[in-house]
């Protein structure tokens, strides 16, 4: 931590001001400079392209446990708390999916005989015009050629018969 410290702020005091003010000897901190990144870094950087291919092969849905079985069966070997600490690292938090409410369950559908239907819409239409309106039975056959798409009176005399 030090050391990083006297690297970052190198180019703005001495060297060997900061290493004298933080308590570490100038040799430590070029040899510090010198050593490569240990092996923990070195597994981290090596895991971390797993993870993050993972992270947005999932849609940036999963958490660190769904990760770290993928990056299992990618043939890394680590830990949970690695996973968690990488994805805290590089930010990548999973996003909730959104959940929409079921859907309602269907209407039951009334089965019909042939032609069972139009009677029973021309019964109730009929009935309903002679009822509320008090329409004469000629404007009901009217109404019921236009409803039914009968195009004979015929038909509809036959619907208006079975009907009642």
């Amino acid at each position: 931590m030090k050391f990083g410290f006297v690297a970052k702020h190198r180019s703005v005091w001495p060297v060997a001001w900061l290493c004298e003010a933080l308590g570490v000897s100038r040799s430590g901190f070029h040899v510090w400079l010198k050593r490569g990144p240990c092996a923990r870094s070195r597994e981290d950087e090596a895991i971390m392209p797993a993870v993050r291919a993972s992270f947005v092969a999932s849609a940036r849905t999963y958490g660190a446990r769904r990760i770290w079985r993928d990056v299992l069966e990618a043939g890394f070997s680590c830990r949970l708390h690695k996973i968690e600490r990488l994805m805290r690292a590089q930010a990548l938090r999973a996003r909730p999916r959104i959940r929409l409410p079921p859907p309602p369950p269907p209407r039951p559908r009334r089965v019909f005989k042939k032609g069972e239907h139009v009677k029973i819409i021309a019964g109730q239409f009929a009935s309903f015009a002679a009822i509320h309106t008090g329409m004469s039975a000629k404007q009901r056959e009217i109404v019921l050629i236009n409803m039914l798409g009968a195009t004979r009176p015929v038909e509809v005399q036959r619907h208006l018969t079975a009907a009642q």
